[in-house]
């Protein structure tokens, strides 16, 4: 069951989670973040990507694995999810 990602550190959790039929590691960290609390979990979308080209290409490691810590350490840790959620506002908005 998804909700078993709960007890799990959250790089296990995501890999939990892409175990079930159709979730690849953006969807993951998109439950991870959304519905099961993961505040670190920052999902890598085309928004997010863009960022990185013109933001923080130093954080573009190649793998999703990779450039998702990247972007974590560079969110802040812990609370990386609420950071990558303003980027994409403002990408979306402008504001």
């Amino acid at each position: 069951h998804p909700d078993d990602a709960r007890a799990l550190e959250y790089e296990a959790a995501r890999e939990n989670l892409c175990q079930f039929v159709g979730v690849g590691d953006k969807v993951a960290d998109c439950v991870l973040l959304f519905a099961l609390e993961f505040d670190e979990a920052v999902p890598l979308d085309t928004w997010l990507k863009t960022a990185i080209e013109e933001h923080y290409p130093h954080c573009d490691c190649g793998s999703y694995a990779e450039t998702s810590r990247a972007l974590r350490e560079e969110f802040g840790g812990e609370y990386a999810g609420y950071a990558q959620t303003y980027v994409f506002h403002h990408l979306r908005t402008g504001d």
